[in-house]
């Protein structure tokens, strides 16, 4: 029905595939760019550590999508409907979680 069309082959995508493969394009974007070009690193004052900015740059949008996507996993309940505040809940987790970082 709603599905595009590839050569004449219809292509159902689905969301979580796009969403997963995102994630995989960042890191490895993130990944190629400490590997290959200057990239800048701080030292944490405490703990003497260095710190790889675009690691940062990735796991900001990365930890929230992957945990909803974790919890998104786990979508089973008892009876005909889910709870009203289902989703609300793996929405303010995959919050706390992006927001956290």
């Amino acid at each position: 029905k709603n599905a595009k069309s590839y050569r004449g082959k219809k292509l159902n995508i689905s969301g979580i595939f796009i969403g997963g493969l995102t994630v995989q394009i960042i890191a490895f974007l993130t990944d190629f760019l400490m590997a290959f070009f200057p990239s800048p690193v701080l030292v944490d004052p405490i703990l003497g550590t260095r710190v790889h900015v675009l690691r940062w740059c990735e796991w900001c949008p990365c930890a929230a999508y992957m945990t909803f996507m974790t919890e998104g996993a786990d979508l089973y309940w008892s009876g005909e409907r889910p709870p009203p505040d289902y989703l609300l809940k793996k929405y303010l987790h995959a919050s706390a979680q992006g927001g956290a970082v």
